[in-house]
């Protein structure tokens, strides 16, 4: 059993597992990271327009972005990301300061999307 749960440990979630690594020192920002692997959609579909754009006030549960795998396509908002409930919270907006992925990228667990700010 031991063996199993080493063998399935890939470190990601330790590193992730403090929000203080969030906050960008000496800024009010706040990063927003993938909580999965696969390939970055900033929009619905090609022909729309992105769910954000930066200078966007969202919400917790606003559609940031989705990240596809395997053919499924999984809908990200801060609700879903690392510091949901700590950082972001349903009681603010925040505002997308940057993105940081190109439309159709892989990107991985742990990697940069946006960085916003609480507004």
């Amino acid at each position: 059993d031991q063996v199993i749960e080493e063998m399935s440990y890939t470190g990601v979630e330790s590193a992730q597992s403090d929000v203080k690594d969030l906050l960008i020192a000496g800024t009010e920002e706040i990063k927003v990271i993938a909580p999965m692997t696969g390939v970055y959609y900033s929009t619905p579909s090609p022909n729309e327009d992105d769910f954000v754009k930066v200078g966007d006030k969202i919400s917790l549960s606003d559609t940031i972005c989705q990240i596809e795998a395997m053919k499924l396509f999984t809908h990200i908002s801060l609700s879903s990301v690392s510091g949901a409930g700590e950082l972001f919270t349903d009681d603010k907006q925040y505002e997308v300061v940057r993105a940081n992925q190109a439309n159709n990228a892989q990107v991985n667990t742990g990697d940069l999307l946006f960085v916003v700010k609480p507004v």
